[in-house]
């Protein structure tokens, strides 16, 4: 039969029988006509009546585990979660300081057989526990090689800590930079640090940087016609450093260390949990202390996880009190997972497991008080890991200060409250953490702070991690936000690559694939790097997890990826690739 063309009588003749309107339309519901042909009518309805800053690039809708409904929106300025009918504006925060080691600006200490470094940075204000920071240029102090990015572990005055899971070698504050070596005429430079990685002291090649590693340096150095910068072969290892070959010959023969010694660091900055009101959905309304025995312990990457009898309440993001297991498991720790029987937080090496051991919500001594226009302010010995907003139980310090109180400033060694009555000083004394329990996914979520600029971004992928949503800023870090975190804006995942295209959440097994990833801290337009199953703080690859990366072979950018029913799809500028999960290894 052959085509024919249907000309289309303009309008609804609703008089003409059906069969004298062949060519027109007898009955209608919803429908338009532009250019006398018809479409269905448009419009929409308002979701929220809410103006944004910026133009729309990513929308992500999703649910909590308390049913509320929520979407965000990443725009070319800000980053909205909404919820309610509320906005809230989540953006990460940052702040980059280049700090000279002349002056100095900055000091680095560690403690032998520590894997802490305290970190002073004379242009940093008020860093918290909550923030994360990278360190864009390599940096050795103890013979701990200091590179990526690390969380803020414990505030102690203006300095602050991290953990690089690596043993220091010596007490000292001494730093070095690399040093590099140039020859008139010639692209090989030489690169001078100490190259010892004490994790491997013990291997055939116990190298920070060994033949054939990458070496990434991602602030520039330009001495000799040469610009230091990007991706290189490492090659003549040796225990004092290494060789690569630049991009071109040098036109003198100098010496020149990296970033001319400037230190320099990018603060993530994350708004705390804020002091929130006392009662049911505004708050937590209901606390106590909890101590769990110790039945297992284990090391896996430098995180440890200690298996507790019967079942216990802790949660991920609190401190508490490890004792009678074994190093480098005894200590404070903040837990970054937790199960009915388990907890984990980040561990140094060559851990051994003891007999028996507790897992206990925090208790510090008192060693002194004092009350000034009705609030208390109990200084602690130790570091303190308490914040404000926190509730904690007082025992033995005297009438007044005892029972529980609720905290509303703190310092590195003291906290304080407000007095219901009187108070009289006795003798020494404990203060008790609680654990601060609510709605899951309920509570009053906190009104962002500016600590740092608010980042911008030309596109956003966003998904979500069951109720916490993910979010990653083109060519930026991987960053997490959810109400029951209590945090102000989106946190930054330290462990991730800090430079990604794009993510997705892949299922069933739940791990984050991120594509225009890298390993070294310069992008990698086809890399591909994903995290373990099940745990989005895990991303280095070993027999024991499933995270991993792969780099697609042909074109020359990823430009998408997506989660199919059954399997991923892969675009790339010239080509598409498809996977799938062919079983657990």
């Amino acid at each position: 039969m052959p085509f024919e063309s249907l000309r289309i009588i303009p309008g609804v003749d609703v008089e003409e029988t059906e069969a004298d309107n062949a060519a027109g339309i007898s009955e209608s519901n919803f429908i338009r006509w532009r250019d006398n042909l018809p479409e269905k009518r448009g419009g929409y309805t308002n979701f929220v009546n809410i103006n944004y800053i910026g133009k729309a690039r990513a929308l992500h809708a999703w649910q909590g585990l308390s049913s509320d409904k929520r979407f965000a929106l990443g725009t070319t300025e800000r980053l909205y979660v909404t919820a309610n009918s509320n906005a809230t504006d989540i953006t990460p925060q940052t702040t980059t300081n280049n700090l000279n080691s002349s002056t100095p600006q900055f000091t680095l200490s560690t403690t032998s057989g520590s894997t802490i470094v305290r970190v002073t940075d004379a242009l940093q204000t008020s860093p918290t526990i909550y923030d994360t920071v990278i360190f864009n240029t390599q940096v050795e102090v103890g013979n701990i090689l200091i590179f990526g990015g690390y969380d803020i572990v414990a505030i102690a005055g203006a300095s602050y800590d991290i953990d690089t899971g690596i043993p220091a070698q010596s007490t000292t504050t001494t730093t070095i930079f690399p040093t590099f070596t140039l020859t008139d005429g010639s692209a090989v430079i030489r690169c001078d640090i100490p190259n010892i990685n004490p994790l491997l002291a013990a291997t055939a090649i116990p190298y920070y940087y060994a033949d054939g590693d990458a070496v990434s340096f991602t602030v520039p150095t330009e001495v000799a016609g040469v610009t230091i910068f990007g991706d290189y072969t490492v090659r003549d290892a040796d225990t004092t450093g290494f060789s690569f070959t630049a991009n071109n010959s040098a036109n003198q023969t100098t010496t020149q260390s990296l970033n001319f010694s400037f230190l320099n660091l990018t603060y993530y900055v994350t708004v705390g949990p804020q002091t929130q009101g006392i009662g049911y959905g505004e708050g937590f309304y209901s606390s106590y202390p909890e101590s769990a025995s110790v039945t297992g312990a284990s090391v896996v990457g430098g995180f440890a996880t200690v298996t507790l009898s019967g079942t216990s309440s802790f949660q991920p993001l609190e401190y508490v009190t490890v004792s009678g297991v074994a190093a480098p498991y005894n200590g404070t720790h903040k837990l970054t997972s937790s199960t009915s029987n388990s907890v984990s937080f980040q561990s140094g090496a060559g851990a051994s497991v003891g007999a028996g051991g507790t897992v206990s919500t925090l208790t510090s001594s008192v060693t002194g008080a004092s009350v000034t226009a009705g609030v208390a302010k109990l200084t602690i010995s130790g570091t303190n890991y308490f914040l404000p907003g926190d509730l904690i139980l007082v025992a033995s310090v005297g009438a007044g200060y005892n029972g529980q109180q609720q905290i509303t400033a703190i310092t590195s060694n003291s906290i304080s409250f407000v007095l219901a009555s009187g108070a009289t000083l006795g003798a020494g004394g404990t203060i008790q953490g609680y654990h601060n329990s609510g709605g899951y996914g309920t509570g009053v979520v906190p009104t962002s702070i500016d600590r740092g600029t608010k980042i911008t971004a030309t596109d956003w992928t966003l998904d979500n991690w069951g109720e916490i949503l993910l979010s990653c800023p083109r060519n930026g870090p991987i960053f997490t936000w959810a109400p029951s975190q209590g945090y102000g804006n989106a946190a930054m995942i330290p462990q991730a690559p800090i430079v990604n295209s794009g993510m997705f959440v892949a299922m069933p097994q739940r791990q984050i694939m991120a594509w225009g990833s890298t390993y070294t801290g310069i992008q990698n337009p086809l890399q591909i790097r994903w995290c373990d199953v099940n745990n989005y703080n895990v991303w280095a690859a070993t027999i024991t997890n499933q995270a991993g990366g792969y780099q697609i072979p042909t074109g020359s950018l990823i430009v998408r990826g997506i989660q199919g029913p059954t399997q991923q799809y892969w675009f790339t500028d010239n080509c598409w690739e498809n996977c799938w999960v062919l079983g657990d290894g």
